[in-house]
């Protein structure tokens, strides 16, 4: 019986010292993979909250060749957290582990609260405004041309976007809402009068809510000085400064206008700017930001920048 014992405590401790043996080699496996993955930074960004909004599929593509110009260091992943602008912005600000990087229209309180990568993504074309309106109501704007006009009527925009802020600034009458399709929503619903959409935005939109009630105004626009920028936690130095010289690359070497005239170049063709009426507003959300590099811009944004 005892010798049974012995036998069974020898055969416990030579088990005992094989599991010890696998857990060695397969920890030290485990600790080289995780290795191998910390050797390359994940880059996260956000996951687009709105069906309607798939003109994002530019500064995604566009993120993806600039973190490509970074090197191998770097890997892009894709949040599966859907959120709007604003949450966005404090999650990187507060979490930069959650999020690595936004895009969006600069303000100075965005750029208190993060970094830009200091080259607009949109040529400043996100402020050149055309203006989307029920079909019906096409006669009842025919004869708007100035401010004054368009006070009498209402806008909609994001709640969270810096353009609400813009056209309120201008003391033209807006709504604010969540999502891009509820604001087509109420648009249709006759809850409000307009909505403005980008230039670069509006073609996409309007293709993919395929609806005959809307149409878009072919002989005014709203113009205003802005920029939609790459955005970085103001820590992430190595990342912030990454992406700017990689822009900078594809804009030296052209990769950068092949990608936006793929995008929006028939759209900038379809809009002619120098025939339209344009409503120029102020942007105050600009006043103590740092100058937008006016190199980087469309002919159409540099209008409104004084020199």
């Amino acid at each position: 019986m005892i010798h049974n014992l012995a036998s069974q405590k020898t055969l416990n401790w030579l088990n005992y010292l094989t599991l010890i043996v696998f857990f060695c080699f397969t920890s030290g496996d485990l600790q080289a993979e995780a290795t191998d993955n910390s050797g390359k930074k994940t880059v996260r960004y956000l996951l687009g909250h709105d069906e309607v909004r798939l003109p994002d599929l530019y500064p995604q593509h566009l993120l993806q060749a600039v973190i490509e110009g970074c090197g191998s260091g770097y890997q892009l992943e894709r949040s599966e957290i859907s959120m709007l602008q604003g949450r966005a912005a404090m999650e990187i600000a507060e979490d930069p582990g959650s999020l690595s990087v936004v895009w969006t229209m600069t303000s100075s309180e965005r750029e208190s609260l993060l970094k830009p990568v200091p080259i607009p993504i949109y040529r400043g074309l996100l402020g050149f405004r055309v203006l989307v309106v029920r079909r019906q109501d096409l006669a009842r704007f025919s004869h708007i041309r100035t401010i004054e006009q368009l006070k009498e009527l209402r806008a909609v925009q994001g709640y969270d976007w810096p353009d609400i802020e813009i056209l309120r600034a201008n003391a033209l009458p807006v709504d604010g809402y969540g999502t891009t399709s509820e604001m087509y929503r109420l648009l249709k619903e006759g809850f409000v009068d307009y909505f403005p959409r980008a230039v670069i935005e509006v073609d996409r939109e309007l293709e993919v809510l395929n609806d005959d009630s809307f149409a878009v105004l072919p002989d005014i626009a709203l113009i205003y000085p802005t920029a939609g920028y790459f955005f970085t936690n103001h820590s992430d130095i190595e990342l912030n400064t990454c992406l700017t010289q990689s822009m900078e690359k594809m804009i030296a070497n052209g990769d950068f206008m092949t990608m936006f005239e793929r995008y929006f170049g028939q759209s900038l063709r379809r809009y002619r700017y120098a025939e339209m009426a344009t409503i120029v507003l102020a942007n105050p959300l600009l006043e103590t930001t740092r100058p937008i590099n006016r190199k980087y811009l469309d002919h159409v944004a540099t209008e409104v920048y004084k020199d």
